[in-house]
C-alpha cells in the first residue's frame, strides 16, 4: 500500500477469499492434531479442498493463514499445511508445507 496515492492496489494483485462452507470432511481435518494446532495458532485460518480420485481416493484439505499469503509468493505453500481424509472422514495423514503430502497434487 503506498499511503501517497488514493488507489490501495495500484497493480490489482488483490484477492478476495471467501470463508469456505464446513463440511464433514474439513470438520474431520480440524479436528485433526495439525488441524487443532494449526488453527489454534493461526489468525486469519483458511482451508481450501480437494477431492483425490488418482491412487489415495478422498481428500487433500489445505491449511494457510492469509497473514502470511503475499501476491508475489502465491502458490509457494508457505506457512500452513494439509491434512488427507479417507471417504469415511478418518484421518490418514497430515502435515507442514515442509513436508508434501504423499500424493500427486496440484495445489
Amino acid at each position: 500500500m503506498n499511503s501517497l496515492v488514493p488507489a490501495v492496489d495500484e497493480q490489482s494483485k488483490a484477492q478476495t477469499y471467501y470463508k469456505p462452507e464446513e463440511t464433514p470432511v474439513t470438520e474431520a481435518a480440524k479436528a485433526s492434531y495439525f488441524g487443532r494446532v494449526f488453527l489454534d495458532w493461526a489468525v486469519f485460518p483458511i482451508t481450501q479442498t480437494e477431492k483425490l480420485e488418482e491412487d489415495f481416493k478422498g481428500y487433500l484439505v489445505r491449511f494457510q493463514d492469509l497473514r502470511f499469503e503475499y501476491p508475489e509468493r502465491r502458490g509457494s505453500g508457505t506457512l500452513g499445511g494439509w491434512v488427507l481424509v479417507a471417504p469415511n472422514l478418518q484421518v490418514q495423514e497430515e502435515g507442514p508445507n515442509s513436508r508434501k503430502p504423499p500424493i500427486d497434487s496440484n495445489p
